[in-house]
């Protein structure tokens, strides 16, 4: 079912990259952005901390559930991304679709639950 390891290990990755990204606060409503990802990443914590045992077969109440919570954590990102990036919507655009892709991935296979946004973060940090 769930390795506890893993989402504990990819949380942590999450937060540590959270942290880099507050320590690299370049722009002015940075971080604002940065406070309600944070307010948000928790309120999808908690989502999903009520929701990882649903049986995979159910996977359209999970989804419908989590999404409202996972949507404003990644269009959160996205934002920061526009700061660091300048507004690239290129840039946007690519971000967006990672984490589709890899919420999808982890839908259907209940892991990798945080590395969508980890990886996200990892890069905006530097």
């Amino acid at each position: 079912m769930h390795s506890d390891s893993i989402l504990r290990f990819e949380k942590s990755i999450f937060e540590e990259n959270l942290v880099a990204v507050e320590n690299n606060i370049t722009e002015e409503g940075e971080h604002i952005i940065i406070r309600k990802l944070k307010n948000s990443f928790r309120t999808y914590l908690l989502t999903f901390e009520k929701l990882k045992n649903f049986p995979k077969s159910d996977s359209s109440a999970f989804v419908q559930k989590l999404i409202p919570e996972y949507s404003e954590t990644r269009d959160l990102i996205v934002r920061l991304v526009g700061y660091e990036h300048g507004g690239n919507k290129s840039q946007k655009h690519t971000v967006k679709n990672h984490c589709s892709q890899s919420f999808r991935a982890y839908v259907n296979n209940r892991n990798g639950m945080f590395s969508h946004f980890s990886t996200v973060l990892f890069q905006v940090s530097f």
